[in-house]
């Protein structure tokens, strides 16, 4: 009985998960200075949020010049702090301050990173505290250059922050946003677009953009896909800033601590002889794990190893979480065999999208007494038809008028037999 009702409760974990895997209602506070507020980077993460279906509610303490040591007795920080039980709290310090030696860091910056992190546990214990890794400036910090040579290179300078950042979210066990980083890899790719106001420091509104971007999909795991916002850049430009951020993130997610201190559900797949397949989850050793491998079976091991019984297209859904949060991802994944002599292919079974009248024409197990399950997934593996029939017909017809024009993967299971069919359909 134990193991049923532990199943029973995975179950029921990943039906309510399920209902809401696509949206999310999120709360964040910005504690900072003029990096933050100018061209109001709270606001746009919050817009970049509705485009993707996010409800996002924003505030902010950010004055001019702030330190992490001066935001630790500021009234209205503690204020804010203390406001509600926020989900996740952004800090970034003062530009140049992480960017000086180690010793000098480690006194004027990681103690108050501490205390910070500290009063925002107190006031919930479940709030993300995510460290919002700065940029060097665009030709090195002049001022401090004298004293400190390795700041007087844009090179020097952001390799410093990135340094003292990770010392951040490593010693409060924390996230890092790296938006430095992000920097630095878009201007590799793109010398037009200024990131830097005329300053040399603060960022434009591209640069504003591009740090959006990173914080938006650091803290929600998903890649911005739309250019519905756009802030005033064009969709071009929006874009490449987006993509570049997620690229960023995705490419280095142990270094920046995403399944290290927070559930992260980003996975892999190998695929072995006899359609075994193993599944990869870097870090998130610590949480709790729930899989659907997309042929009714389910696991909730961290790394499980599959053995799938056909040769198809299969919506893999993974969910991590803990007693605060959950993450969760989904992948279409493309399960076929090493020895292609081992399987035997059912040419009598077809799918595929009848123009005239908007529907999928379907030929599976034909005349058969046993109710099929048909489900429906876009690209990203979202769920967006099921369908349950009889197929007492030679063509049963699936109707997708209401469905905008692109590649789907439609999943046939037989449900007594446990038969599986799939096929790629396009809608044009």
């Amino acid at each position: 009985m134990k193991s049923i009702s532990a199943k029973l409760c995975c179950a029921c974990l990943f039906l309510c998960i399920h209902a809401n895997i696509y949206s999310k209602n999120i709360s964040i506070l910005f504690i900072g200075n003029s990096y933050t507020y100018v061209n109001n980077l709270p606001e746009m993460v919050r817009q970049m949020g509705l485009t993707m279906g996010d409800t996002i509610f924003v505030d902010s303490s950010t004055p001019g010049g702030y330190t992490y040591q001066l935001h630790t007795t500021d009234a209205n920080t503690i204020a804010k702090i203390k406001q509600q039980q926020w989900d996740y709290v952004v800090l970034q310090e003062q530009s140049q301050l992480p960017s000086l030696s180690p010793a000098f860091v480690n006194v004027n910056s990681v103690p108050y990173a501490l205390m910070l992190d500290s009063m925002i546990k107190a006031n919930n214990a479940c709030t993300k505290t995510i460290f919002y890794m700065t940029w060097g400036r665009k030709y090195g910090d002049g001022s401090n250059c004298a004293s400190y040579p390795p700041v007087c290179t844009y090179a020097g300078m952001q390799q410093r922050l990135k340094e003292s950042y990770l010392l951040f979210s490593d010693t409060c066990k924390a996230v890092a946003a790296p938006v430095g980083i992000a920097f630095k890899n878009y201007i590799a790719i793109d010398t037009l677009l200024d990131l830097y106001s005329p300053d040399f420091s603060h960022p434009s509104l591209a640069g504003s953009f591009l740090a959006a971007a990173t914080i938006y999909s650091t803290i929600t795991h998903n890649q911005i896909t739309n250019q519905n916002y756009t802030a005033g850049l064009t969709v071009t430009q929006a874009a490449a800033l987006q993509n570049t951020s997620w690229q960023t993130i995705i490419d280095s997610s142990a270094l920046w601590n995403l399944g290290a201190n927070t559930p992260f559900a980003n996975f892999t797949y190998n695929t072995l002889p006899n359609l075994t397949v193993q599944f990869i989850c870097p870090g998130n050793v610590n949480y709790t794990h729930f899989w659907d491998f997309g042929d009714t079976t389910f696991s909730t091991l961290a790394e499980p190893v599959h053995q799938y019984l056909y040769s198809s297209y299969f919506g893999v859904k993974h969910i991590v979480y803990d007693s605060c949060t959950y993450d969760s991802a989904q992948v279409i994944a493309n399960i076929t065999p090493q020895n292609i002599s081992n399987i035997t292919v059912d040419e009598s079974n077809f799918a595929f999208y009848n123009s005239a009248d908007e529907t999928i024409a379907m030929g599976l197990w034909k005349l058969s007494s046993h109710n099929v399950t048909i489900s429906l997934y876009d690209v990203s593996g979202k769920l967006i038809l099921k369908n349950n029939y009889t197929p007492t017909k030679p063509l049963t017809y699936l109707n997708i008028r209401k469905i905008s024009n692109g590649m789907y993967i439609l999943n046939a299971v037989d449900d007594v037999t446990g038969k599986y069919f799939s096929q790629k359909v396009i809608k044009n």
